[in-house]
């Protein structure tokens, strides 16, 4: 493991052991509890895609690159964090087996960005393109926060 995590750290990736084995990446099983939220907030018809995509730019996904989940946590003050866990005014949504929203656009073919639509629609740019120009975007921001 110490050999894998030296190479992937050679490579400028950023791995993690965690302390004990669960299934899926930390990242990616976060995403998955973001996921439910967001889908629950556009199939009950809360927020919109552009609405939802705001919020997050706008907020959320501007402190998250730089101080991460906890530390945002100490800076937001954990006597704070402590009380908002036992707030009864939000309930996460459950496991969505489905979303109405997501089988819609599937069915209308417009499953992302190699199909130039999703819940956007990128016209006729090729997806090359679009890939190349956020991943261009994502080096600069991870050279900005260095």
């Amino acid at each position: 493991m110490a050999a894998v995590k030296d190479f992937l750290d050679s490579l400028g990736k950023k791995p993690i052991v965690l302390s004990k084995f669960i299934s899926g990446f930390v990242a990616n099983r976060l995403q998955a509890a973001l996921n439910l939220e967001v889908f629950f907030l556009l199939d009950q018809g809360y927020a919109t895609p552009e609405q939802i995509d705001k919020a997050v730019k706008s907020g959320l996904g501007l402190r998250m690159p730089l101080l991460g989940i906890l530390r945002k946590a100490d800076y937001t003050g954990l006597e704070l964090i402590q009380q908002l866990l036992t707030n009864k005014t939000y309930e996460p949504p459950q496991g969505l087996q489905r979303s109405q929203t997501l089988d819609e656009l599937i069915k209308m073919g417009r499953t992302g960005v190699m199909a130039g639509k999703g819940f956007f629609d990128y016209g006729s740019r090729p997806a090359e393109a679009l890939f190349r120009e956020r991943d261009l975007k994502l080096l600069t921001l991870q050279k900005c926060l260095r």
